[in-house]
């Protein structure tokens, strides 16, 4: 409620509470799932290299995830389920579409 009474809403009508519960867990304005896989990204980098230089591999990793997750919270979720459930299979060339049929 605003100070004539009234609820508050964006311009687009939206309630702003309803936009609140329904945004993923967010760490320094990425996907939470994003952040732990730049994490792991990147320790991977330093273990591998030796140098603590590889760390900084994850800021502009992190940047672009901000980026993304500018225009939609949701856009590493939706990939990853995109990946998960719409796999390319071994018929694809042939039928032109995701199919397990061999006839």
């Amino acid at each position: 409620m605003n100070a004539n009474g009234e609820q508050a809403t964006f311009a687009d009508g939206t309630d702003p509470v309803f936009l609140g519960l329904t945004r993923p867990a967010m760490f320094w304005g990425v996907n939470h799932s994003f952040f732990v896989i730049n994490l792991i990204v990147c320790l991977i980098g330093f273990l591998a290299a030796h140098s603590w230089l590889a760390l900084l591999l994850a800021f502009p990793i992190h940047g672009l995830g901000y980026l993304a997750c500018l225009r939609d919270p949701h856009v590493f979720d939706l990939a990853y389920v995109k990946a998960s459930k719409c796999a390319r299979c071994v018929n694809r060339r042939f039928w032109g579409a995701t199919t397990y049929d061999l006839a």
